[in-house]
């Protein structure tokens, strides 16, 4: 990887490291009795029931830690430094069942999601954004996102690792209106257009590595994008 690919993937890590390096015990269920600044893991279904439950429960610099089994939801992240991580790639499953436009939707910094399986989603599988009208869903007439007259507004710092998303009806992993971010160690396939898609980020400071995308209609794709954005390390095909 290339010296300057490596100083930048080691700023955005070293951004992430309060969110991705989180953990301590107890939940955070009870809002009343957590401890000022305390980090907390909030474990799903254990203390919340459903991931965005636990997800709208969770505070700057907490993780939420998912068990095994298909969730039939849609995940939007609003609080900065959070993680989202699974017990495991393969067991934790987020099914759009093709009736929500996405599995998990970014719209915060420093945060990540990590360990898990996103499919089935009309739209994309993990959309990153500052795009308020990206992380609503709102779709353009070209298939991707129309922002209009929204002012651009980038997304500081997120993590997307060991991520598998298939058979989504756009990306993916997307994104979009973000810098200073990570894709890794994920894998994509079955898109009707890119299995990894970064866009709009000029400069973007954005590491994509060690990925593999085959089986979608485009591998890998980039517009707008430049300004410390390296791909480096991945097996991409259409």
């Amino acid at each position: 990887m290339p010296r300057l690919a490596l100083r930048v993937l080691a700023a955005v890590l070293g951004t992430l490291s309060l969110a991705v390096g989180c953990g301590g015990g107890g939940d955070g269920s009870d809002k009343g009795r957590r401890p000022a600044g305390a980090q907390v893991t909030i474990r799903v279904p254990a203390d919340a029931p459903t991931i965005s439950s636990a997800v709208s429960l969770a505070r700057p610099g907490d993780l939420v830690l998912v068990s095994a089994g298909v969730y039939h939801e849609s995940v939007r992240i609003g609080t900065a430094r959070v993680t989202l991580r699974g017990v495991s790639r393969d067991k934790v499953v987020i099914d759009g069942r093709l009736r929500q436009p996405n599995g998990v939707v970014v719209a915060a910094p420093g945060v990540a999601v990590q360990n898990l399986t996103v499919e089935n989603n009309t739209q994309n599988g993990v959309l990153v954004t500052g795009s308020a009208k990206a992380a609503a869903g709102t779709p353009g007439r070209s298939g991707g996102y129309d922002t209009g007259e929204e002012p651009v507004t980038f997304l500081k710092s997120f993590l997307v690792s060991y991520v598998t998303a298939t058979r989504n009806g756009l990306y993916g992993i997307y994104a979009f209106s973000a810098q200073n971010g990570v894709i890794e160690h994920s894998y994509a396939s079955g898109a009707a257009d890119s299995g990894i898609y970064v866009g709009q980020c000029k400069p973007c400071r954005i590491v994509v590595r060690d990925n593999v995308a085959e089986l979608n209609a485009v591998g890998y794709e980039g517009t707008n994008a430049g300004g410390d954005m390296y791909v480096v390390g991945n097996r991409l095909a259409g």
